[in-house]
C-alpha cells in the first residue's frame, strides 16, 4: 500500500469514503490523517469501534502521540455503538446535531477547522440503520458546503460492504480514497 496523502479540502469536496481493505490500512491513514489535522490546529474528533486505549497505542505505534493530543483536547476519541446507536438506534438528525455542535465548539476553542472520521462497520451488524444512515451521509454534504473548514471521513470495511451499499456509499461521498489517495467520486449525486 502507498503512503497515504494528505487529505484537506484544497483536494475533495470535504466528505469522503474510506473503503479499506485491512485494519492496518485504515490505521495508518488515520494516523498520517489525524496527525496532519493536529499539526494544522484542527478539533479532531475520532469514533472507532476499537477500544480507545487500543487506538492509542496503535497510532503510537506508527510514530502519532495521540495521546497528547487528546490530553491537549485536539483529539477525541468516541466508541462508535455508543455514538452512533446510544439508544439501540441509529438517529440522523442526533448525530447532525453532534457534527454541527463540534464545528461550534472548534471555532469558538480557536480551531482553525474540524477534522473527524467515523468507522461505519457497526451497520453490517444494524442492516435496519441502512436507510436513516444514507439519509445522514447525504445531509453531512450540506454541513461541509456550509464549512469549509471540515474534513469527514466515513470509513468502510471493503469485505463487509455489500453491492447495494457500496452504491449509496459513492453515490452520497463527493469524494473517496484509494490507495491512500482522495479523489473525486464520479458516482456523486
Amino acid at each position: 500500500m502507498q503512503a497515504p496523502h494528505v487529505i484537506t479540502r484544497s483536494n475533495t469536496q470535504g466528505h469522503l469514503a474510506v473503503l479499506y481493505e485491512s485494519p492496518q490500512e485504515r490505521l495508518k491513514l488515520l494516523a498520517s490523517y489525524f496527525q496532519e489535522g493536529v499539526a494544522r490546529n484542527e478539533m479532531c474528533v475520532l469514533v472507532t469501534s476499537e477500544h480507545i486505549d487500543e487506538v492509542l497505542e496503535d497510532f503510537l505505534s506508527l510514530g502519532f502521540d495521540a495521546k497528547s493530543a487528546v490530553d491537549t483536547g485536539a483529539l477525541r476519541i468516541f466508541e462508535a455503538e455508543q455514538t452512533y446507536l446510544p439508544d439501540g438506534t441509529f438517529v440522523s438528525g442526533y448525530m447532525l446535531e453532534n457534527v454541527r455542535n463540534f464545528l461550534d465548539e472548534a471555532s469558538s476553542l480557536g480551531y482553525d477547522g474540524l477534522r473527524t472520521a467515523g468507522e461505519m462497520s457497526w451497520i453490517s451488524v444494524h442492516p435496519e440503520s441502512i436507510a436513516e444512515a444514507i439519509h445522514y451521509e447525504s445531509d453531512v454534504n450540506s454541513i461541509c458546503d456550509a464549512h469549509q473548514d471540515f474534513v469527514g471521513l466515513c470509513l468502510y470495511p471493503a469485505q463487509q460492504t455489500s453491492a447495494g451499499m457500496l452504491r449509496d456509499v459513492m453515490q452520497t461521498h463527493p469524494s473517496f480514497v484509494h490507495n491512500g489517495a482522495p479523489q473525486l467520486s464520479p458516482y456523486y449525486a
